[in-house]
């Protein structure tokens, strides 16, 4: 956090104030990590953007459905924003996130960029994607089936 309040004392304007929403925000969230993947931001620090949850600028088919939200929150409120790194921002793009309240908007945001990021692993790289696929299968399920080493219980 250090490095932060020195980048916003010998920033330009600009940067004072973006540095000044990202402690802000930091502060609310209790921490500097990316909102969608938990990347720790400090360590990345050209990485990170504040984000909006709900687009400034929507996509032609959700324009009816953004006005609405709009009317509901302030879109440029900072219980809008939130720090992310530049990579999920990007990922996220304009999606317009469902859900009746801040919280439920920001998860139903969270999982859009997780689907965006395994359709994007999906076509760079298929035989990870199978890898995590196969991995999925093979983990013990919550029905206590299987112990944590992976052994039926019988088994012990």
């Amino acid at each position: 956090m250090e490095e932060l309040i020195q980048a916003w004392i010998m920033g330009d304007e600009t940067r004072r104030a973006k540095t000044e929403r990202f402690i802000q925000v930091a502060i609310r969230d209790g921490g500097t990590r990316c909102a969608y993947c938990e990347l720790d931001l400090l360590s990345y620090d050209s990485l990170y953007v504040l984000d909006h949850v709900i687009p400034r600028k929507p996509k032609k088919e959700d324009q009816a459905r953004w006005l609405e939200v709009q009317c509901r929150f302030s879109i440029e409120s900072m219980d809008n924003l939130v720090n992310a790194c530049k990579d999920c921002n990007n990922l996220k793009g304009r999606y317009l996130p469902r859900g009746q309240t801040p919280s439920e908007k920001l998860q139903d945001a969270r999982n859009w960029v997780e689907r965006r990021r395994t359709t994007r692993t999906a076509r760079s790289r298929p035989d990870l994607l199978q890898h995590l696929i196969r991995d999925a299968r093979e983990s013990p399920g919550d029905d206590g089936d299987r112990s944590p080493g992976g052994l039926s219980a019988q088994a012990h």
